[in-house]
């Protein structure tokens, strides 16, 4: 096998995140007596596309920005809803709603007596173990490696060397697989490893670090050969 280790993001590269997220927002919304247009829903995305970014780049502010974003959502909504309330309700839903992407289980079960395959997410503790057990990864991966438990987001350095020191993983053997330019790309080529960019929806590649492009997960099983 080429690589012998495998760190795999999970939000967007196994699981089907737009699906989760769409319907875990419905679900707490409803909860709170609150509604919202597909004109709005659009809009919070583009906040918490900016939260997040924010937090890739500032770890000690995540648990601010993580409420930030419903505070603002809801002040553009005009709506009252504790922000603080409402996003612990919306981790736990993260958790519960979830669905696995096309090939996703195969090629984790196809790897398994080959490589070290490691979950590593700047996700929720909350939600991401949730949607690990549910969809039965949890006990498929080697280790799992949350943020929030680490202490650093990707692509910090510092998050990868936490990996790296718990895992003894070979950078020359150690592929990232995610489908996030900023935090997965990025934090590869920060930690000196190979990456793979899966692009189902064909977005500009704007980096220079993407060392394989997918559009299938299936294409990963001959990557890692």
């Amino acid at each position: 096998m080429k690589y012998k280790t495998i760190l795999w993001d999970i939000d967007g590269t196994l699981l089907n995140f737009e699906m989760s997220e769409r319907i875990s927002m419905e679900k707490c919304l409803e909860k709170h007596g609150v509604s919202m247009t597909e004109a709005q829903f659009e809009e919070y995305k583009q906040i918490n596309k900016e939260c997040w970014k924010m937090i890739e780049k500032d770890h000690s502010r995540r648990n601010e920005l993580m409420v930030k974003r419903f505070v603002d959502f809801f002040t553009l909504l005009n709506v009252s809803v504790d922000g603080v309330q409402f996003n612990k309700d919306y981790q736990k839903a993260l958790g519960t709603y979830y669905c696995l992407n096309e090939f996703a289980l195969e090629v984790i079960l196809a790897l398994k007596p080959h490589c070290k395959q490691y979950a590593a997410s700047n996700g929720s503790k909350v939600a991401q173990l949730g949607k690990l057990k549910g969809t039965g990864l949890y006990d498929l991966f080697d280790d799992i490696f949350i943020s929030e438990d680490v202490g650093y987001e990707k692509p910090d350095i510092t998050y990868f060397n936490y990996i790296k020191e718990k895992t003894y993983y070979d950078p020359d053997t150690t592929i990232i697989i995610g489908d996030s330019l900023t935090s997965d790309i990025k934090g590869g080529e920060n930690a000196g490893i190979d990456t793979c960019y899966f692009n189902p929806e064909h977005q500009k590649n704007t980096s220079q670090a993407v060392t394989y492009e997918i559009d299938k997960l299936i294409e990963v099983l001959d990557i890692v050969k």
